[in-house]
Order: structure tokens, then C-alpha cells, then sequence
């Protein structure tokens, strides 16, 4: 269960690598140090595999091979260039002067900085655009925190304004992460839109406890669903005996089974796709359900109501929408 909450551990380290870059900056101009300088450019790898980390698990279950290979190839590059001829100096109007990236360091540094860019802005407005109304607030801080930490290290590259540039970017951080902390049902919004959960007795098929978040069409007797997934998989279970069914793919959606063999107690969720996340939260949703309920009569359904309270404690990521 604590995969859920992955993307604040990729947050917090994408995070400390950003503050060790700005620090390595920091100390470079103040030691006026140009191997310091160079060598603060690698730190860019890891905000870089960081940020990837954290954006495909907002997005999907797995990391992304295309966005690994294009990051992979940049770092590379980095590394490859990493040479004291691609640093120049630059002079404030203050008589100040300080170390900035020439040649093709910074070419293949900008296409990297743009490149985390688009994809973390992309994917912060697809966020707000899909979020619920009581997430959409909390969505935009966000994506404007988004957009000022990555566009303001492309604005560093052509116009270094020491300290502002800086102060803008920590305001960013600090809004980015915001929406995030508040409201974790953010990170949610895109893998998966869940609509319905039911508890099902398979032997003589009714449902015992059903919950909604969502529900995109008319609904339908719990009883007759109840029934129709206890024929479908009985029938598929003696017909092929290859064993029980866990989930069944829609055209818009996908229903995901688990039983309880000891207890014939199954839960069923209907979702816009299956993710790992749910496979693993409905198991536990099924294990804290039979722990706490009698199911010797389960015929008596009003019995069954306060498992709203379980769907809090287990659920508490998935976004209400109205």
C-alpha cells in the first residue's frame, strides 16, 4: 500500500536534488570555482531520472521507456561535455562577474531543461483540466508552481539575475508542492477514474455493500450485477477450469474481481483501467471487510453499512466527482 504514496518520496527527492544543484551554483560563484561550476551541471541527471519518476507515476504504473531513453541520451551528452572549454564568464552591470555555460554544453543543456519542461507542465495541466471541481484550486497552484520551477532555469541560461531568478524558483517549488501535499487525490486524477464498489456473496449472488464515486451511466439493480458476475464466473470457472476470473476489459472500462475462497465473498470495482494500485487496494479492502463483518447471514445487508467507513481508510486517493 505505500506505493500509493511513491510520488511524494520522487517530490521530495527531485526536490533536494533541484536545492543541491542551486547550491553547487551557489558555492561555485562564491569560490569562484570553475571545476564546482562544471560539476554542479551533473547534478542535472538525477533531478532529470527524478522528475521522469515522478511524472509516469502520476501517469501510469510503470516508468516510461521512450522518456528514459531520451533522458538516458541527454545525460550522456551532459557528461560527454563536461569540459572547462564550454564554461565563459559574464559580467554584471555591478562589476561582478560569475561563470555561465557556453558552446554546446548549453545547447544540449537547454534541450534538457526544456524537455523536463514539457512534460511536467503538459502533465500538471491535464491535471487540471480532468480534476474535480473540489480539486481544480488545489490543480492550478500546482500547475503554476510547475510552470514557474521549470520555465525559470531556461530564463537563467540567457539572463542570469542573481537572486531573483532563484526566489522565483523556490516560490515555484514551494506552489508545485503545495497542491500536492493538500491534496494527494491529485496524483490520481490521470492513471485511472474509478466509478463503483461492490462486495458480492457468490453463492447466492446479492450485493452486500456498494459504494459509488462516479457513475457515468444509469445505474443499474445491484442484485441483477451481482448475479450476473457470480453466472459469469461460475460459468467460465467449470466450462474451462483454468481458475477464477480477476478482471474483465470493456471497451470504456474494466471490472476488477477478487474472492475470498474461504468466505465466497468477492469485491468488484469498475474502473476507466486497471492499475496495480487498485489490484493491491481492493485485496485489502476485501481482507479488512471480512475481519470486520459477520458473514454468517448475509441476507441481513443493513448490516453491512458502516463498511463506508473502510472505503475512507483504504480509498482515501481516489477523487470524488460530482
Amino acid at each position: 500500500m505505500k506505493r500509493k504514496f511513491r510520488f511524494l518520496l520522487y517530490i521530495s527527492l527531485s526536490l533536494l536534488s533541484i536545492s543541491l544543484f542551486n547550491l553547487g551554483e551557489g558555492l561555485a560563484n562564491l569560490l569562484y570555482s570553475m571545476e564546482l561550476f562544471l560539476w554542479k551541471n551533473l547534478i542535472l541527471i538525477p533531478i532529470g531520472f527524478f522528475i521522469i519518476a515522478l511524472i509516469d507515476s502520476i501517469t501510469r504504473d510503470s516508468l516510461d521507456p521512450i522518456k528514459l531513453a531520451i533522458i538516458v541520451g541527454l545525460s550522456v551528452a551532459i557528461i560527454l561535455l563536461s569540459d572547462i572549454n564550454y564554461l565563459s564568464t559574464y559580467t554584471f552591470f555591478t562589476g561582478e562577474t560569475c561563470y555561465e555555460t557556453s558552446g554546446l554544453l548549453i545547447i544540449v543543456r537547454n534541450l534538457f531543461l526544456l524537455y523536463m519542461a514539457i512534460i511536467m507542465i503538459y502533465t500538471l495541466f491535464r491535471i487540471f483540466i480532468h480534476a474535480p471541481k473540489s480539486l481544480k484550486r488545489f490543480s492550478f497552484i500546482s500547475l503554476v508552481g510547475g510552470i514557474l520551477m521549470s520555465l525559470v532555469p531556461m530564463i537563467a541560461v540567457f539572463i542570469p539575475l542573481p537572486g531573483l531568478i532563484p526566489l522565483t524558483q523556490a516560490s515555484g517549488i514551494v506552489l508545485f508542492t503545495t497542491g500536492f501535499v493538500l491534496k494527494s487525490d491529485l496524483a490520481f486524477v490521470l492513471p485511472f477514474q474509478v466509478y463503483h464498489l461492490t462486495i458480492i456473496e457468490t453463492n447466492i449472488g446479492i450485493a452486500l455493500f456498494n459504494h459509488s464515486w462516479n457513475t457515468p451511466v444509469k445505474s443499474v439493480d445491484e442484485d441483477l450485477f451481482s448475479a450476473m458476475i457470480q453466472g459469469i464466473s461460475q460459468i467460465v470457472k467449470e466450462s474451462i477450469g483454468v481458475g477464477e476470473i480477476k478482471e474483465i476489459k470493456m471497451s470504456e472500462g474494466v471490472l476488477l474481481i477478487h474472492r475470498d475462497e474461504p468466505t465466497d465473498i468477492a469485491c468488484v470495482m469498475a474502473s476507466t483501467k486497471s492499475s496495480r494500485i487498485l489490484r493491491q487496494s481492493i485485496r485489502f479492502f476485501l481482507d479488512k471487510f471480512i475481519r470486520r463483518f459477520s458473514i454468517e447471514n448475509p441476507t441481513k445487508v443493513s448490516q453491512y453499512l458502516p463498511a463506508t467507513e473502510l472505503v475512507g481508510e483504504v480509498f482515501p486517493f481516489i477523487p470524488e466527482y460530482e
